[in-house]
Order: C-alpha cells, then structure tokens, then sequence
C-alpha cells in the first residue's frame, strides 16, 4: 500500500473529510497536564508534565458520526473534555458551526452549549443521588428556558419514552435504576436542550454486553431520527464499526490514523491500529506475528516530542521513526496514517479483521 504525503503531523489527515459542512472542528489542540509523580515527588514539589493532547485537529460533519478510539491514556476523554470546554487546552481552537468556543464570555458560552451535550461513561455518577429522574431531565431545560414549569412533566416524559424508558421513572432515583436505565436518562438529559452535537465518552464500557447493544440501537436511532451529529469515544473496535461513519485512532495524545471503519479494519495502514485489532478478545492468532512489540515499560508522553510516538514499540521502527515526526500520508481514497512505513504492518492484522467484522456483523 503506497502512501502519498498530505501534510505534517496528524492535522492534515485529522481535518479530512468535514469539508465545509463540517459542525465540530478542532484545530491544533495540544494540552499539557502538570502532575506529582508520586508521594515523595509531591512533598518536594516536583511535577511531572504529562502531554495528553498533541496538535490534534479533527473534523466532524453535520449529521456525521466520528469515533474516537485508543487504548487508555491515549487522549480520547481529554479531547472530548475540551470539545465541550470542559478542559481548557494549551493552543488550538474549537469551532461549533464557525464560533470558536474557547474564545467565548461567559453568555456566550452557555447559550452555545444548549448545541452540544455530553453523555459521560459512568451514569451513576454524573447524576445527583439526591435528585430524581425526572428533576435531572428538567433542570437543563429550565436553565435554558426552554419549557415552563406547568409543561416540564408532560417533557419528561415524552423524553423519558424517546429512549425507550416509561414516564413513571421519573420520580425514582437513579439508586431505583439498573445501570442501562441510567445511562438512558443520562442520554435523555443530554436531549433536553435539543443539541446538535452529542459527545459519548465511553457510554457503554460500564454496562453488560446485552445491554451495550441495546444503547447503541438507541444511539443509531437517536442519530437518525433527530439528525445528530456525534462524536463517539470508546476503546472497544466492535462497538465503533457498529456506530461510526469515520474512525480516529488516537495513541499518546495523537491521531495516528484516520478512515472508514470498513478500511480502517480490514486494511489497517498504522502499526498500532493493526495492534489493537490483533489485541481484541477471542480471536485465535496461533500463526500471526505480533503488530506490536512486548515492552515491559508502560509508554509515556516523554515520546511525543522528537520523532514517532509509537517508535519504542512498533515492530517496523527504523533510525527514522526515532528522529523525525512522520508525516500524515494518504493510503486510500479517505484514509490517512501518520507513519513513516504507512501500510507495511497491516498484513498480520487482516488475519484477524474478517473475525471483527463478524464479530460486528452478529
């Protein structure tokens, strides 16, 4: 697979695909977080500077899904945060439909995040114990005037049937709920404000595997339906093929490969995508060389400067890869890889991808 340059670093290929419909561009986003490295460090004083986002452009069309996927520490929640604000990064922009979020005052902002909501990984949590269902539906509502107090129970209802839960729920406590119920009015208080942009940080890695397939429906559904644009976080490949129209593959805070997931999955062209591939459970690989080389030390963001961030543990490293940051090439008619040897660790991976796309099939 030949790969043709499109541009420096991870923007170029990141940017592709949004065009001028795009709804949610990030451009150059990077962002340091200043950490102790342990107990004794903290006494001292000492910090450790952790690079969870490095110059990270991505685009998402209207009416688009885009996925986000990596193993954990890869920057996908990060990424997700600062979308939506919620973590001011170090450089870049954020721009909703053309209006750069990060710029905003404080009206400005909150009137944009009535067109963007986040649906958090554990529901439990990001709903107040003390308050009840139909209290946590309602209040995005009220703060945005978008219903009065006389109809706001007849709303929590029509929201709370929208995702496939009975209007009598809404004066249980989340503690009442199963963790799938959860999540569903979590996803109904994200759509009280009628956004046009919902983020999922790992919506379904909390819940039973009968019940991730059901919230996913209900995303597809939601999708269609209402016209959502989304973008969807999650470190398990079955669950993105079954959701995205484009995938992103982030590792140490870049985007290392860009692409539809019917490419991306069955031609992966970066050595870390064909890893996480490799990586899935229940696939029987007895003949296939590793995509990825054992290391015994965990990777940090010190890598993320000079050269390729995944040198220290990919099978196909040259002097190049250690000294020089790979450019994003183009390896198909919409997929993009920042590697040097873009396309030459995909062969062991397919071995592998008709057992996922099954596995996605089913």
């Amino acid at each position: 697979m030949s790969g043709r340059a499109v541009g420096g670093g991870t923007s170029a290929a990141a940017g592709v695909g949004g065009g001028e419909d795009a709804l949610l561009r990030i451009e150059g986003v990077s962002k340091t977080f200043i950490a102790a490295s342990g107990l004794r460090s903290a006494k001292r004083g000492d910090r450790e500077q952790v690079r969870a986002l490095d110059d990270v452009s991505l685009t998402v069309a209207r009416h688009e899904t885009v996925a986000l996927v990596g193993e954990s520490g890869s920057g996908k929640s990060t990424l997700a945060r600062v979308a939506m604000r919620l973590v001011e990064p170090d450089e870049g922009r954020v721009l909703l439909d053309g209006q750069d979020l990060l710029a905003m005052d404080r009206p400005s902002l909150i009137a944009a995040r009535r067109r963007i909501q986040m649906v958090f990984q554990d529901p439990y949590s990001s709903l107040n114990p003390r308050r009840t269902v139909g209290y946590a539906i309602a209040e995005p509502a009220r703060v945005h005037r978008l219903v009065s107090k006389r109809e706001q129970a007849t709303y929590v209802q029509q929201l709370l049937e929208r995702v496939g839960l009975p209007g009598r729920l809404a004066g249980r406590l989340p503690r009442e709920l199963s963790g799938g119920q959860r999540q569903r009015v979590a996803i109904a208080r994200a759509l009280a404000v009628k956004p046009e942009v919902l983020v999922a940080d790992e919506a379904v890695s909390a819940l039973d595997v009968s019940v991730q397939a059901q919230i996913l429906n209900l995303f597809e559904t939601l999708r269609d339906e209402l016209h959502l644009t989304m973008l969807f976080i999650s470190h398990q490949l079955p669950v993105v093929a079954h959701v995205a129209d484009r995938v992103a593959v982030m590792y140490l805070g870049r985007i290392v490969e860009l692409g539809a997931p019917e490419d991306l999955f069955t031609h992966p062209a970066h050595p870390y995508t064909a890893g996480l591939i490799q990586a899935q459970p229940g696939r029987h690989r007895r003949n296939s060389k590793p995509a990825t080389r054992r290391h015994s030390d965990i990777p940090t963001a010190e890598l993320t400067g000079r050269g390729c961030s995944y040198r220290d543990r990919c099978p196909l490293a040259t002097q190049i890869c250690h000294d020089t940051q790979p450019p994003t090439v183009s390896v198909g008619s919409e997929q993009y890889a920042a590697c040097h040897h873009a396309g030459e660790g995909s062969a062991a991976a397919q071995e592998t991808a008709s057992a996922l796309s099954s596995c996605t099939a089913n």
